[in-house]
């Protein structure tokens, strides 16, 4: 079965904006891709100014949270919670 000639141009008409519709998307991804790598760029460089790196930056991180753990639990173990719940009955 062969198409007839209006329906060859439609079909011709959502192959072109198809087409186009793929260069538009295209387009938007290489700009949000140059705008990702400047992204990086700028952080490595703030990063590199702090004298860190992204690695020594998680380490960093993760000693700066282990520590918050230790003063949390240092300060938690200092109040008096059984005097509290003791004197404080509201």
């Amino acid at each position: 079965m062969s198409m007839t000639k209006e329906q060859l141009t439609t079909e011709l008409q959502n192959i072109e904006k198809a087409i186009q519709n793929s260069e538009m998307l295209r387009q938007r991804a290489t700009a949000n891709k140059e705008v990702y790598e400047e992204q990086i760029k700028q952080t490595d460089e703030e990063m590199k100014a702090l004298g860190t790196t992204p690695e020594k930056a998680q380490e960093e991180l993760a000693s700066i949270d282990a520590q918050i753990e230790r003063y949390l639990k240092n300060i938690n173990d200092m109040i008096p919670y059984d005097l509290l719940k003791k004197y404080n009955k509201a």
